[in-house]
């Protein structure tokens, strides 16, 4: 068992046959695990030329088109950032999809700050320690916590 997003579905699929399946419910709080979940998305630098704007929108139009959409729906099984989608057949008769819609809806909207940066490389060598059975949980958490508030106030001196 391993813990990803659909952006590694279809990679998986490359070498084995996968299932996908949300995480499951904390019995003693009766709350679902819900991780950080983040959109896909696109945005317009403001330094492009006047010339090359519509050029940019044109291309971004043809991505995010309900067609091209579910091309990549089919091909990565990944899910579609137009949730009109979610009904369709490519998506509701998706086993791997359905369930990473169900974990999407059960998460938590990740903040897009550039500290989230910060976060991600502190917990690294906590959960690596964890796993290789060189620290207890408890004391990595702590650990990872220490590390993200040091990373953030370097970050932003």
């Amino acid at each position: 068992m391993l813990i990803n997003g659909d952006w590694s579905w279809a990679g998986y699929q490359q070498k084995i046959d996968i299932g996908v399946a949300p995480l499951p419910m904390i019995a003693e709080t009766g709350i679902w695990c819900a991780p950080l979940t983040s959109p896909k998305g696109f945005s317009l630098n403001a330094n492009v030329r006047e010339t090359k704007i519509q050029k940019v929108l044109d291309v971004l139009y043809f991505l995010l088109s309900a067609e091209n959409q579910l091309e990549t729906v089919k091909e990565l099984n990944t899910a579609p950032t137009r949730k009109s989608l979610y009904t369709s057949p490519e998506v509701r008769n998706n086993e791997i999809l359905k369930n990473s819609l169900l974990q999407i809806q059960r998460g938590r909207a990740m903040p897009v700050v550039p500290e989230m940066r910060a976060v991600w490389d502190a917990m690294r060598p906590g959960y690596q320690a964890v796993m290789g059975g060189a620290m207890r949980p408890e004391q990595a958490a702590a650990q990872m916590q220490q590390l993200a508030v040091r990373k953030i106030r370097e970050m932003n001196e």
